[in-house]
């Protein structure tokens, strides 16, 4: 015999079907590459693409210090508001 169902367990899952719902059309309009606008870190790949130059110029630019890079595990992370303040000072970012 199957039980009453609750009300409390109707809106919940009501609720989370929203908001799956929600993070569903964000990811796809955002793009399965594109960075979280959210997150103050980006990938050596997306650092390129915002620079508009190599991977290994990405790391080489955190090698020189010119750019700031954090270590998340095996792989390096570039804070893109070092990307940014590189971008003015080179005066690419006028483009």
């Amino acid at each position: 015999m199957k039980a009453a169902a609750n009300p409390a367990d109707d809106f919940i899952r009501a609720v989370a079907e929203m908001a799956a719902g929600i993070v569903h059309e964000r990811l796809v309009a955002r793009g399965p590459n594109e960075p979280s606008p959210e997150s103050p870190y980006v990938t050596a790949e997306d650092a390129a693409d915002l620079l508009r130059t190599s991977r290994r110029r990405v790391y080489r630019l955190v090698h020189e210090g010119r750019l700031e890079g954090v270590k998340d595990g095996s792989r390096l992370l570039m804070v893109r508001a070092s990307i940014d303040r590189h971008l003015r000072a080179s005066g690419e970012g006028d483009e």
